[in-house]
């Protein structure tokens, strides 16, 4: 048992360091993508490399281990990759006096980013072009949407964003 363990925590030592990486070298993926597939293929290795030096694995501890560790940092990565929160503090770090008006900071978070670029996030990835009447909603866009639909009854999501 103790065997397992230790290889769960090495497999995810290797995925730390194919994180730290990976991170730099890929720039066209997003972050968020790099560090789930990282998470899978090192997982993956992993697995082959115990499975191909001929000892006897516990597969579920190692596994259980493995993805405990990957778990708890993805719920980190995602919380320090994704918060408004501490963008806002990071920014208002940055700034003169560290210091900003309450208006620069609405108009920087909610207006600029959180509506204008998501919507040029929604026409780049084609589930929505700008029409004469305004925004509208693509083939691809709904196919995508009836599917987030369909996921938020089932677990009843009744409001998200």
């Amino acid at each position: 048992m103790r065997q397992a363990l230790g290889l769960g925590a090495a497999g995810f030592t290797a995925y730390l360091g194919t994180l730290l990486v990976m991170l730099r070298v890929s720039h066209r993926t997003t972050p968020a993508l790099v560090v789930t597939a990282s998470a899978l293929a090192v997982y993956g290795a992993m697995i082959v490399v115990a499975a191909s030096l001929g000892r006897t694995v516990l597969f579920w501890p190692v596994s259980a281990t493995y993805w405990f560790l990957a778990a708890c940092f993805l719920m980190g990565f995602g919380a320090i990759y994704k918060s408004i929160s501490l963008r806002i503090l990071l920014d208002l770090l940055n700034r003169p006096g560290r210091a900003d008006r309450y208006e620069g900071i609405l108009n920087r978070y909610v207006q600029e980013e959180s509506y204008q670029r998501r919507l040029s996030v929604l026409q780049e990835a084609g589930l929505a072009i700008r029409g004469t009447v305004g925004y509208e909603v693509t083939p691809k866009g709904r196919r995508l949407a009836s599917i987030i639909d369909a996921l938020q009854r089932l677990f009843k999501i009744e409001s998200s964003g």
